[in-house]
C-alpha cells in the first residue's frame, strides 16, 4: 500500500519494523520518517491508516519518504537502492494478515 504525494511517498513495507529501518538508513546517509509529517517523533501508530482498518501490525511497518527540492535523480535513486536493500535484511515482523511476505510487493507497488 502506498500512499503518494508531489515529492513524498507513504508505504507499508510488509514485515518490516519500520523504526529499526529508519535507524539502519540514518547510519547510510538516507533519512526518512517512520510516520506522518504531522506526528514526526511521536511512537504512536497512525489514526488515519487505523482509520482505513490498516491492522497494527501492517501500520508499524508505514514509512514515509520526502524529496527535496534540490534532490538530483541520482540521489533518489540511491536512496532507493539502499531502501530495499536494508528493508529486505529487516523482513521481522509476522508476515501481513494474508499470511505472506511479497518481497516483489517491497515498496508497497502491488
Amino acid at each position: 500500500m502506498c500512499i503518494r504525494d508531489r515529492n513524498t511517498i507513504g508505504c507499508i513495507l510488509d514485515g518490516v519494523d519500520a523504526e529499526a529501518l529508519v535507524v539502519r538508513l540514518s547510519r547510510r546517509g538516507v533519512f526518512i520518517s517512520a510516520g506522518s509529517a504531522c506526528h514526526a517523533g511521536k511512537t504512536k501508530g497512525s489514526h488515519v491508516l487505523a482509520a482505513m482498518g490498516v491492522p497494527e501490525p501492517r501500520r508499524a511497518s508505514f514509512v514515509r519518504v520526502s524529496l527535496g527540492a534540490g534532490t538530483t535523480d541520482e540521489e533518489a535513486d540511491r536512496a532507493a537502492a539502499v531502501i530495499v536493500e536494508e528493508a529486505a535484511r529487516r523482513l521481522t515482523l509476522p508476515p501481513d494478515p494474508r499470511g505472506r511476505v511479497d518481497r516483489r510487493g517491497l515498496l508497497g507497488y502491488h
